[in-house]
């Protein structure tokens, strides 16, 4: 069973010109569409508008961390890693606590996850939420977050602590994409713990959002319904 890899998005951004903003919202639909390499064009367009004018730090990290989640949905890490160290350079004009600098650190965290740096990338992770908690970051944010600490205990073997940090990301959420991705992962940590029948329940929470959301035909909407067949499997 695979589960979702869950990445630290940051879609909502401060005093971005109406260009950025267009560029944005082509570049989430496109990111929503499963058209990764689309939406990474429109993130290129708005950046190179952010950089031209430089308005606004915490914006153009936004959009770098965007690009991020979409090369490592590519699978492009050496990119994504490329893209990371420019988004540490914009990060030197933030304050020290901002949301923006716990999305960074949860970016640097998905890279060291897929280099299979454990250990490293859970601690990005726990600095990204350290920095939410003391900001009041948005519940989104937080939820992603804790799903990336839930996806690396699991490819620890620590499925009892995954499931705990999996639902804490559900709880924070009533609705919306991280709900979907939320409950994808805690479906994970049950199936895992050996739970057919929790897991088969969050699996199924998951797809009837998930199709709210997207469709039938949505690529996420499959991919779940995979994940689901193999609980069904084990369950029989």
């Amino acid at each position: 069973m695979k589960l979702l890899l869950v990445l630290f998005v940051a879609v909502e951004m401060a005093a971005q010109s109406e260009l950025t903003f267009a560029w944005n919202e082509r570049a989430l639909r496109h990111q929503e569409a499963g058209q990764f390499a689309e939406a990474r064009e429109a993130y290129l367009a708005a950046i190179a508008v952010e950089d031209l004018t430089k308005a606004s730090a915490a914006t153009r990290l936004r959009l770098y961390l965007n690009l991020v989640a979409v090369e490592l949905e590519m699978g492009e890490r050496e990119s994504a890693a490329k893209r990371v160290r420019e988004a540490r350079l914009v990060a030197n004009e933030l304050p020290e606590n901002s949301a923006e600098l716990a999305g960074l650190h949860s970016g640097i965290g998905s890279l060291e996850m897929l280099e299979g740096r454990l250990t490293t990338a859970y601690g990005e992770f726990t600095k990204a939420l350290e920095i939410l908690q003391r900001v009041g970051g948005r519940a989104e944010d937080v939820s992603g977050v804790l799903q990336n600490m839930g996806a690396v205990l699991i490819r620890q073997g620590k499925y009892a602590e995954a499931r705990r940090e999996f639902a804490r990301a559900v709880e924070l959420m009533r609705g919306g994409p991280q709900l979907v991705r939320a409950l994808a992962g805690l479906s994970g940590a049950e199936y895992r713990l050996g739970n057919y029948e929790a897991a088969d329940r969050a699996a199924g929470r998951a797809v009837e959002l998930a199709v709210l959301l997207y469709g039938q035909e949505h690529w996420m909407v499959r991919g779940l319904v995979r994940n689901r067949a193999v609980i069904v499997a084990k369950r029989k």
